[in-house]
Formats: C-alpha cells, structure tokens, sequence
C-alpha cells in the first residue's frame, strides 16, 4: 500500500505470514539508501521514505522550490499527490521529473520483494494505486532494474512476477486486515 506509508503483506500458500515474533512484513523498512532520507520508524534510508504517498509530496515540495515557475509551486503547503500527477499530466517537466524518480524508488522497493520472494503477484494499493499512468511507469521501472541484474539470463522462460493495481485502491489495508482475521480465525 502505498500511502501515508509503504504497508504490505505477504501470504504464503493462502496464509498470511506475520513472522516469527508476529509482525512479519514490515516492508516500509527495507534500507533503500544507507544514511538516505529520514524514517517515521527512526532509521534513515528505508523504502518507505521514499516510495509511499508521503515521501511523493515532500519530493514535490523540493522541487517546488527549486523551480518556482512549476504549477506544484502554486500549491505550497497544501500541495497532494496527486497535485503531482495532475501537473506531470499537464505537462510540467518538474512534476514529471519527480514522478520519474518516485518511479524507480517505488520500482526498487518491488525488485528487492521479488528478489527475495519471488511472488506470483505483487498488488500495488493506496489512493496512488488509482492514478492511470502509474502501473505503466512502475512495471516499466521494474523491468529496468529487474532485467539489469548480471545473473538476469538465468531467469528467461520462467514465470514473470505480475505487477497490478488492487481491486480495493485505498481500502486495501482494511480488506486485507479483514481477510487476515478471518484466515486467522476461519471466519
């Protein structure tokens, strides 16, 4: 889920998997950069500081003071993410040079997931899930980065990982709390 923060979790032969202490799938806080941007969690470099909703509007907010002359400036404190969409759709080369990056950030996230997991699917939810172009620079992000490993060869014919939008954008966190309940307790 990418909002507030990079929510996740991971179900494993139709289970939700929480771990060995119970809070498995923290995967905010994958380290994306040592010393990186700062975290809510305390740490510093972690996905979430850079791929939820959250970090998109700082990153917009930078930029916005950068290049005065950007329709994000106009926005100021009050600027959203989807202010950001909305001015790369119409245009604005800061906007999309932003969502560009965000892109490869969100794209780093999901290659490390896959490299470590090797999922059938990853579904991407949050309110950004529900911003058309976003499947299409993320699994074009995605490829960039999965494709370009050294080792990459060794993967050609094997199942490809989907990469797709959640039916339930932004209420993914609670569908999927509600399905872990009643996984958990047979509901």
């Amino acid at each position: 889920t990418l909002g507030t923060g990079v929510g996740g979790g991971i179900v494993f032969n139709g289970k939700v998997w929480n771990g060995f202490h119970g809070v498995g799938s923290e995967i905010g806080h994958m380290i994306l950069e040592l010393d990186g941007e700062p975290c809510t969690c305390g740490r510093k470099g972690c996905w979430e500081a850079y791929g939820s909703a959250t970090a998109l509007i700082r990153q917009g907010r930078r930029a916005a003071l950068a290049h005065p002359e950007s329709p994000l400036a106009r926005c100021g404190d009050a600027l959203t993410a989807k202010d950001v969409f909305d001015a790369a759709d119409g245009g604005d080369e800061t906007a999309q040079a932003v969502l560009a990056q965000y892109y490869v950030y969100v794209a780093a996230g999901v290659t490390d997931l896959v490299n470590i997991l090797g999922p059938e699917m990853v579904l991407i939810g949050g309110g950004i899930s529900r911003q058309p172009v976003l499947l299409e620079h993320l699994r074009s992000a995605y490829e960039a980065l999965y494709t370009a490993r050294p080792f990459s060869a060794y993967m050609v014919g094997l199942p490809r990982t989907e990469i797709v939008a959640c039916h339930y954008g932004s209420e993914a966190n609670q569908v999927g709390a509600l399905s872990a309940y009643q996984l958990a307790f047979h509901c």
